[in-house]
């Protein structure tokens, strides 16, 4: 591994280990190198070393023994790898927009897919996901649920087993996007409206229409928030 030549941080130690599992450098089951081992190659402190080893520890990436030392997951795989990308995104608190935006590119190919692939008994599981979604109107938490469980069986039935890991890696983000617009005034009936234009374009196969509803629905989002943004700057100069 090359020394980081940053900021000592400890998001950086994390992105240097994870790159190093990714280009085949260690493997499930490897030991790391000492702490002091790592500290003289990524030329950072040992505080910084030891946070780092603590947020790879809690997404499973690697298991700390007592008394033997620190090693590679025996079950890594694309899952625990997911969990950390989505584990930094947060560390390093990206912009809402930049998620809007990424969710525009990914979202509009997830319901393309879900559109040829989706079976009837998709289908109805998206139906019944805004039955919920109308019942739980006046409740906030469980609406937010309902909300992103929509988006998530949509990348579930489009049949690709990348998409559902990158919604599940973003989960946190998501949560906190969806909770800002659905508190703002009409954004949990305009939600509503739009999973329904959604909803109906997958039962009529009609991607097209499908794309169009879910770029409309991402495309409402990033004005509400926009406005909610804006107001604040007016009412707190």
């Amino acid at each position: 591994m090359k020394p980081i030549t940053k900021s000592s941080l400890s998001t950086a130690v994390v992105e240097k280990i994870v790159d190093a599992i990714k280009r085949g450098n260690f493997k499930p089951g490897d030991k790391l190198p000492s702490m002091y081992k790592l500290s003289e190659e990524l030329k950072v402190g040992h505080s910084s070393i030891r946070e780092g080893l603590k947020q790879l520890q809690s997404t499973g990436l690697i298991e700390i023994k007592q008394g033997k030392g620190t090693f590679i997951s025996e079950r890594i795989n694309i899952n625990s790898l997911s969990r950390n990308i989505g584990h930094l995104l947060i560390l390093q608190k990206p912009d809402i927009f930049y998620l809007i935006e990424t969710r525009m590119i990914i979202e509009r190919g997830t319901v393309r897919l879900a559109t040829k692939r989706a079976s009837k008994d998709d289908i109805k599981k998206l139906s019944r996901i805004i039955q919920n979604m109308e019942a739980n109107l006046n409740n906030l938490e469980n609406f937010v649920e309902e909300d992103m469980s929509f988006h998530l069986k949509i990348a579930e039935f489009s049949e690709n087993p990348i998409l559902p890991i990158f919604f599940n890696s973003i989960r946190g983000l998501f949560l906190k996007e969806v909770e800002a617009v659905v508190r703002l005034s009409g954004g949990r009936e305009r939600a509503i409206n739009y999973h329904k234009k959604i909803y109906m374009a997958i039962k009529d196969r009609h991607s097209d229409r499908a794309i169009k509803a879910m770029i409309d629905h991402l495309t409402d989002i990033e004005k509400a928030i926009s406005k909610y943004l804006n107001k604040n700057l007016k009412d707190n100069p």
